[in-house]
């Protein structure tokens, strides 16, 4: 899951270089009909470059944050073009899902005079609330990413294990077709992730 509060998006617009064609001097008398096919030979085709875009499509961006919080793509749409900032609405749009309250009204609570903290703290978001989204959504990461089941995922983080470890024993139990927790419990203080990765994949090999 990317930080909410690391989101830094700026509008770049792509462009487009082209090359003009060279100027063709004029050519009087008898040679003009001669001169206009030999200009039309000559004369360089007009080469047309695709800037590429470095910043991802607000467009995109707003349907992303969209669907992924649940919040309306219109509100998000308006938001931005008033001059509101892709990172803000992203923050937004976070806390209304979490307090189960609209874009717009979460959004019409931030001034001049107070902080996207102050914000926050008036909606009464819980810490547990917090915790609880946090958990589920590393479990639907490990679950993507490193095959880990999500029930399990979320038992393991409650155990207060780093998802780094929960991870890596995810990657390495699919390799060696062996159980998640019982990889973890391989990795000691004093064995790294590379000696467990030799002592499975190792022993895998020799069966």
């Amino acid at each position: 899951m990317v930080k909410l509060n690391g989101i830094r998006v700026r509008m770049v617009l792509s462009g487009m270089l082209l090359i003009a064609a060279l100027s063709i001097p004029s050519i009087d008398g008898s040679m003009a009909e001669a001169a206009k096919g030999a200009v039309r030979e000559s004369a360089p085709v007009r080469q047309l470059f695709d800037v590429p875009q470095r910043w991802p499509d607000k467009y995109k961006l707003a349907a992303e944050i969209s669907k992924k919080y649940g919040v309306r793509f219109s509100s998000l749409l308006n938001f931005c073009n008033q001059g509101g900032r892709l990172e803000d609405a992203c923050r937004i749009a976070h806390m209304a899902m979490l307090s189960n309250q609209s874009f717009d009204s979460i959004a019409s609570l931030k001034n001049k005079d107070n902080t996207w903290m102050d914000v926050f703290k008036k909606i009464g978001i819980s810490d547990t609330t917090i915790r609880e989204y946090r958990k589920h959504a590393a479990a639907d990461m490990l679950k993507l990413k490193y095959g880990v089941e999500r029930e399990l995922a979320c038992t393991l983080i409650e155990e207060r294990y780093k998802l780094g470890d929960i991870a890596r024993a995810g990657q390495l139990a699919k390799l060696a077709q062996k159980d998640v927790r019982e990889v973890l419990q391989l990795k000691k203080i004093n064995i790294s992730w590379e000696e467990v990765e030799r002592l499975l994949l190792g022993a895998t090999k020799a069966a």
